[in-house]
């Protein structure tokens, strides 16, 4: 009867012990900065969807009528994750003045947070002359 091949080449529980350690050594940077990363590609992904967003509701507003622009606030602005907020005010007459001019701040914000993550602001003028 043949007698079956034992190998004496097998870990030592040692040398077992070692290479889980340096595996960890290894493993546990590399994992944080690959965590760290995605994380960062997802916050650069949100910035620029509210930067597009924000850009797009200013094009909006530069093709309504002057009268018809006021503050409003968008819940789910698009059909995205994000709220629209567009402050409108006054720097110059009123909405009665034949002359006036109105200072438009469009903020892009998470649902429920007082911080917006893009920001544009402009000034429109109806009936105002400017000598060039």
């Amino acid at each position: 009867m043949p007698r079956l091949f034992l190998s004496k080449k097998a870990f030592s529980l040692v040398e077992l012990i070692i290479t889980i350690i340096v595996l960890a050594i290894v493993g546990i940077p590399l994992s944080l900065l690959l965590s760290g990363h995605v994380l960062g590609t997802l916050r650069c992904e949100e910035l620029a969807l509210a930067d597009n967003l924000a850009r797009f509701e200013m094009e909006v507003l530069y093709n309504m009528p002057y009268e018809k622009i006021e503050s409003a606030h968008f819940l789910r602005y698009q059909g995205y994750d994000l709220d629209a907020v567009r402050t409108v005010e006054y720097v110059h007459g009123s909405g009665l003045s034949e002359e006036s001019t109105k200072k438009i701040i469009v903020e892009m914000r998470k649902p429920g947070s007082p911080a917006a993550l893009a920001r544009y602001a402009t000034y429109l003028s109806k009936n105002i002359q400017y000598p060039y």
